[in-house]
């Protein structure tokens, strides 16, 4: 008398579950432990930056029509580091009531963000307070700059570790 074989597809299609299921938990704990960073390009969330996109780069287009800046720092370090800015208007007169605001930060971190505000204007420059960077490498130095009504955001990659300087966006 032969023996019966038992069936074996019940079998694969229980590990088959079982394998998804695992798959579906490791997804999840690789995406809880690596969370999305947000973007702090033009110092707002991604949403307001999407959505406002065209009305910055207007406002870029309208300020460079009015306006001309100088960033003067040409070299950085994780000790100390002081910027500077210098404004103009078309005429070669500088600009001595801007407001600018700026933020320090990683390429794709938030965590190490530091804000300045408010520069001490001397001889024409806006000059930042000496800031201590917590990491060496790569930064971005995102600038808001405001004279009147006009207004527009200046970005800036630099890296500690040389004299890179690169102004990138739009």
């Amino acid at each position: 008398m032969k023996k019966k074989k038992a069936a074996r597809w019940p079998v694969g299609i229980s590990l088959s579950i079982m394998a998804i299921f695992l798959a579906s938990v490791a997804t999840v704990v690789v995406a809880v432990n690596n969370p999305v960073q947000l973007t702090n390009e033009y110092m707002m969330d991604y949403h307001n930056g999407d959505t406002n996109f065209n009305d910055l780069i207007n406002q870029k287009i309208d300020f460079d029509k009015s306006y001309t800046i100088k960033f003067l720092t040409k070299d950085f370090s994780v000790d100390k580091n002081s910027l500077a800015y210098v404004i103009k208007d078309t005429s070669g007169k500088t600009i001595e009531d801007a407001k600018i605001d700026l933020v320090w930060t990683r390429p794709d971190l938030l965590e190490f963000d530091i804000k300045q505000e408010n520069p001490t204007l001397v001889n024409g420059q806006y000059i930042f307070k000496e800031t201590a960077l917590p990491k060496e490498g790569r930064w971005n130095i995102i600038a808001h700059i405001a004279v009147g009504e006009k207004a527009r955001y200046l970005s800036l990659k630099v890296d500690t570790r040389n004299d890179y300087i690169e102004e990138y966006g739009y």
